[in-house]
């Protein structure tokens, strides 16, 4: 049987984004062990989870990715107000929202959507959300400690002017481990260059 990665393409951060990232949070981090914390290397912007892809059509990606970062312009964003999914009050994924070249970030994110439904990759239902996952709430936590939780993620105010180039666009492995995701770069491709 053929080999199966799990996929998803995104924008990687330079690593002083979320070295700042991993400070900003590193009081709470210290004190909610009821969150499994993204390790600050880890720290993406998801624009298209692709699942398990069998190795053998990685290739078949390439061309339809390429052509997407071609037409997409380099792109300035900047670490925002934190938030959770579903909400605060009942958080069970811990984020930091990004802000400026939102439109541009929209249109390469539909970019891709769209680039990929032909491979057979479902386009997404829900609203794209750009945001940075810094955590995963572990289950078993009472809707008290949730709300508690989800007050404490209120109050992380976001690095002063944290803003950052993107340059280009990624395609990585998450390779599942008890410790949590580990994530490869595959490919890269610039924003914007023919």
């Amino acid at each position: 049987m053929a080999e199966a990665l799990r996929l998803f393409v995104a924008l990687e951060l330079p690593e002083a984004v979320q070295q700042a990232l991993a400070s900003t949070w590193a009081p709470l981090r210290q004190a909610e062990r009821g969150v499994k914390w993204v390790p600050p290397q880890g720290i993406h912007l998801t624009l298209k989870f692709l699942g398990e892809v069998a190795e053998a059509r990685l290739p078949l990606l390439e061309g339809p990715l390429a052509r997407v970062a071609q037409g997409s312009a380099p792109l300035r964003l900047r670490v925002g107000q934190a938030g959770a999914f579903p909400s605060l009050s009942a958080p069970r994924v811990l984020w930091a929202g990004l802000e400026g070249d939102l439109e541009p970030l929209a249109r390469l994110q539909q970019a891709v959507e769209e680039a990929l439904v032909p491979l057979g990759f479902p386009q997404e239902e829900r609203p794209f959300t750009p945001h940075l996952t810094l955590g995963r709430v572990r289950d078993g936590l009472s809707p008290l400690e949730r709300r508690r939780l989800g007050r404490a993620v209120a109050q992380v105010l976001p690095p002063p002017d944290l803003s950052f180039g993107v340059g280009h666009l990624s395609l990585m492995q998450s390779t599942l481990t008890p410790q949590g995701a580990v994530y490869r770069c595959l490919k890269v491709w610039p924003l914007g260059k023919r």
